[in-house]
């Protein structure tokens, strides 16, 4: 729960404030931070990394694997914040440079961990559970892949995060 609802603070602090500036005409359009606002995109960063690693260290509380899975997440977590502190740090000393490559970056890694302990939640998930979790993981995935889905669904893929939640909180009921 605290991962979720942090997620959700720091989710809507930041895109209220892209929707603000949008609104007010102070952008025109918006697709990657700047130095006006890396601090809440920063937040909300971390927040899905905290979340996905909260979740998986849940469901695995009471395994007798929590130690190792525990230890792989936390690595992974943490290697991949690193490496995206410094690519906003990139994009914040030479934005005309870098913002080709900031949101490959980014994706990258957010998704590395993320993904690693989707994968940890389906193995320790019963299977009824573990295949509609993995089934909205892969549409996730696929909205990330393809440009155009992204950009155009965006609040789609919100609503996939929700059943995301939903299933990451049905697999800790077993």
């Amino acid at each position: 729960m605290i991962g979720i609802t942090s997620l959700s603070i720091l989710s809507y602090r930041y895109h209220n404030d892209v929707y603000r500036r949008l609104d007010e005409k102070q952008i025109k359009e918006y697709s990657i931070p700047n130095k006006d606002n890396i601090i809440l995109f920063f937040n909300d960063n971390l927040a899905i990394h905290v979340r996905s690693f909260l979740v998986t260290t849940t469901n695995y509380y009471n395994s007798q694997y929590i130690l190792f899975v525990v230890c792989i997440s936390g690595i992974n977590h943490i290697s991949c914040i690193y490496c995206g502190i410094l690519n906003m740090f990139n994009i914040i000393t030479d934005y005309d440079k870098n913002k080709e490559s900031f949101t490959y970056y980014h994706n990258i890694f957010s998704a590395i961990p993320v993904v690693c302990d989707l994968f940890f939640i389906c193995i320790n998930s019963p299977i009824e559970i573990s295949i509609p979790f993995l089934l909205v993981n892969i549409i996730i995935g696929i909205l990330f892949v393809i440009e155009p889905f992204y950009k155009l669904t965006h609040v789609g893929f919100h609503v996939l995060l929700i059943l995301q939640n939903y299933y990451m909180c049905l697999s800790n009921t077993k």
